[in-house]
């Protein structure tokens, strides 16, 4: 992909996501600015992470107010002791749709200081916003991201071209 290929894909603007056909959507938001990414490294694994915030911006450009025309709704936490986690599972809605959203995480996750565990008292934030960039994701936001294409330098490069150079870009940092 290209800077002219990324361009035409961010530049055509939704006038209504109400008519929009099957791939549109998806389509004007998977180009991830590389501004808004950090990379990670969680023990072995390494990966890239998308700002949540760049995500919701580019939803209220798209969709509107987030609350008024898109949001989460039916927000249930369920807590398995068992496993010392909860399990949360909400619905995202948009115009013209809505999906269940869900994720878990541990609330007192061990670590070599507390093998009993820490209590993590950031969980209610951690889930709904892993959930809500979750199903975005599956809605195509970043979706560059999620393909494996920020493994390969050049499509950062050319991406880091793309949004460099247009400082009057409107998209949000998408």
């Amino acid at each position: 992909m290209n800077t002219k290929d990324i361009n035409e894909i961010i530049n055509n603007s939704v006038d209504s996501v109400k008519q929009l056909n099957p791939m549109e959507l998806w389509n004007k938001v998977c180009v991830t600015n590389p501004n808004a990414t950090k990379n990670i490294s969680y023990g072995k694994r390494k990966f890239t992470a998308i700002d949540a915030q760049f995500q919701i911006k580019r939803a209220t450009e798209l969709f509107g107010s987030f609350g008024r025309y898109w949001g989460v709704r039916n927000e249930v936490y369920n807590i398995i002791e068992k496993w010392r986690c909860i399990y949360y599972t909400a619905i995202l809605y948009y115009p013209n749709g809505q999906i269940e959203i869900h994720s878990d995480i541990q609330i007192a996750p061990p670590s070599k200081d507390k093998p009993q565990g820490k209590y993590n008292d950031d969980w209610t934030k951690k889930l709904a916003t892993d959930a809500l960039t979750k199903g975005l994701s599956r809605l195509g936001f970043n979706s560059d991201v999620f393909e494996g294409k920020f493994d390969n330098n050049k499509y950062v490069e050319e991406a880091n071209r793309f949004f460099n150079g247009n400082q009057n870009n409107q998209n949000g940092g998408q």
